[in-house]
């Protein structure tokens, strides 16, 4: 043991720093291992694993240079065991590949069911495998997961490993073994047809099929169990409609999540489409309102600049309200305010200068207006908006000073009744 030196050629799978065991597994023991998990396809595998148990400056190791095949075995209480004959079997094969070695521990498969440590399979280790440095490893073939578990230091129960160390050597016991017990799925049908082999009845289910298989195995377990009177359902049935019903309550997990997100994403689609809507409507009320302010700054430009031209006219207004009282009515609300006018203070005159002779001014003659000379007048805005209460009449009353020029205002705006018009109208007012 004071010659004995730890393998060089390593490679760590997983985190294995501070384990108070440390685990080292040969190459041709995990390729092995691999070939045989797969080998069951959905059916589970059970081997032995085999190798030394040494301290090393007072750290405990393990090294597993071997795998047997789990021979003899039965499937008891929903899970696959060793029997006597499989211990048997185990030592005549380590005697004669692995001399010098023991039982470090156990492989056990569950393909589809990830790495996680049953309770039954623990407590049978813990019933089976009592020695502190007897570990039990968990495969998935199909998962391609894999993890070892091992006692607390209390043995009161088993803790996952983190990590272990694949080492590489010339394992000539292994491949030896490897050579006379090749892995293949038509080698598992023949092993399954021996006498020695008594095969579980999951791995004739994987086989033959599933209503087949099961048909025949229940049939051969029924007779037997009739015979002992022990009831008409075998064990592997019910772990075969275990598996069934969790394959079936998985499908229906599955369809309820996916029914809600389907509710989830039609709820979600509803409530988008309905903010659409709601946001279209918003969107043209927007627009009428800025059309109708667009309309509202147009005529209230219009009134400033006829606002602005209206104090000249105010005399005239003011002599339109005593004519017609409708007529002043109507535009009352267009009449100017004048501001006050600051009187001017009293200018004493100069004195009056001597008399100038009288000059008699030369008559000038008057000019006598062209005959198709166009009467115009001044100050009159260019367009007007019809405000409440407003006629032709009045507006010409208003801008004229009297009614002659309403057919004019309907001939400039092709008005062809003086009644016909209506509030915010805008006319255009003629200059002649």
């Amino acid at each position: 043991m004071n010659k004995f030196t730890l393998p060089t050629n390593i490679r760590q799978i997983g985190n294995a720093e501070g384990l108070a065991m440390k685990i080292y597994v040969e190459d041709y023991v995990c390729s092995y291992l691999k070939q045989y998990a797969e080998s069951g396809g959905h059916t589970e595998k059970i081997a032995f694993l085999v190798g030394k148990y040494m301290i090393i400056d007072a750290v405990p190791y393990v090294f597993i240079h071997g795998v047997i095949q789990g021979k003899h075995t039965e499937y008891v209480d929903n899970m696959e065991s060793f029997t006597d004959a499989s211990y048997d079997h185990a030592e005549d094969e380590i005697a004669k590949y692995f001399s010098g070695s023991e039982i470090l521990g156990w492989m056990q498969s569950q393909p589809g069911y990830g790495v996680h440590l049953n309770p039954s399979y623990a407590d049978y280790h813990m019933n089976h495998f009592t020695r502190p440095y007897q570990i039990l490893f968990v495969m998935d073939p199909i998962e391609k997961l894999n993890v070892f578990y091992m006692w607390n230091p209390e043995m009161t129960g088993m803790g996952e490993c983190g990590g272990y160390f694949v080492y590489y050597e010339q394992n000539r016991g292994m491949q030896e073994y490897m050579n006379n017990n090749r892995i293949s799925r038509a080698k598992v049908r023949e092993l399954a047809k021996t006498k020695d082999e008594v095969p579980s009845t999951r791995l004739k289910i994987f086989e033959e099929g599933p209503s087949r298989g099961r048909k025949k195995s229940e049939e051969k377990q029924e007779a037997s169990l009739r015979a002992s009177g022990r009831g008409s359902k075998t064990m592997s049935s019910i772990a075969t409609t275990q598996r069934e019903e969790r394959g079936l309550e998985d499908v229906r997990k599955m369809s309820n999540l996916l029914i809600g997100l389907c509710a989830v994403l039609f709820i979600t689609t509803f409530i988008m489409g309905a903010g659409l809507l709601q946001s279209d409507g918003r969107i043209g009320a927007l627009e009428n309102a800025i059309v109708t302010i667009d309309n509202n700054n147009i005529i209230i430009a219009d009134q400033i600049r006829q606002l602005a031209s209206l104090p000249a006219f105010a005399e005239q207004d003011h002599q339109a309200q005593a004519v017609g009282g409708n007529v002043a009515d109507g535009a009352q609300h267009y009449q100017p305010v004048l501001p006050e006018v600051t009187p001017i203070p009293e200018i004493t005159p100069p004195p009056t200068p001597p008399p100038v002779p009288e000059v008699t001014p030369t008559p000038i003659p008057e000019e006598t207006p062209a005959a198709d000379a166009t009467p115009a007048f001044a100050n009159i805005p260019d367009i007007y908006v019809i405000q409440p209460g407003d006629t032709l009449f009045a507006v010409s009353q208003m801008f004229y000073g009297d009614i002659g020029m309403v057919t004019r205002i309907m001939e400039y705006n092709n008005i062809e009744d003086p009644n016909h018009i209506v509030i915010g109208q805008t006319i255009y007012l003629p200059q002649y």
